[in-house]
């Protein structure tokens, strides 16, 4: 089924056009997938050995939990 926001999307051009893309799929087309993605990028980054550790050894899964979490999501996050 082919909604509003995928009509938008396929007549946008993807090099001039990218930030709306990125933010209707986003917030429009996908809003389920964002926290999904940012969930799953915690659970990769907190389950590849070397990564952990190293975020163990700068505190940065014992004493700056919340800011970890915002970082991720910062990244994940669309420009707006």
């Amino acid at each position: 089924m082919i909604t509003a926001y995928d009509r938008e999307i396929l007549q946008l051009d993807p090099v001039k056009d990218h930030c709306r893309i990125t933010f209707l799929m986003a917030t429009c087309a996908y809003p389920f997938d964002i926290p999904r993605a940012l969930e799953l990028a915690l659970f990769r980054t907190y389950a590849v050995p070397r990564i952990s550790g190293l975020l163990r050894h700068t505190g940065e899964l014992t004493e700056r939990t919340r800011k970890r979490y915002d970082d991720t999501d910062l990244l994940l996050s669309i420009h707006k």
